[in-house]
């Protein structure tokens, strides 16, 4: 599959090994979700606009999404628990 790279960023500060999962939200921007449980959200251009840390609760993340209503879904690994963060 070939295509051309739109942004590439880097995003310091995160108590993290690696993302574990990203969607575009319904804004175009993106969710990404990181390995320690660190939810950033950015614009379309990957410039961070807001950040949640999670990783005072020792969850290990697996996965982000977005609700057609707005609310973003988040699944912790360890205890398959569900985080539902209201719009």
């Amino acid at each position: 599959m070939e295509g051309k790279i739109r942004w590439e960023r880097s995003y310091d500060n995160c108590d993290c090994d690696y993302g574990a999962s990203i969607c575009q939200t319904q804004d175009n921007g993106f969710l990404i979700l990181s390995s320690g449980m660190t939810l950033i959200k950015t614009d379309e251009n990957g410039l961070e606009l807001e950040r949640t840390d999670f990783n005072g609760e020792a969850l290990s993340s697996r996965c982000v999404m977005q609700a057609s209503d707005g609310d973003m879904f988040l699944q912790e690994f360890l205890k398959m628990n569900l985080i539902i963060l209201k719009n």
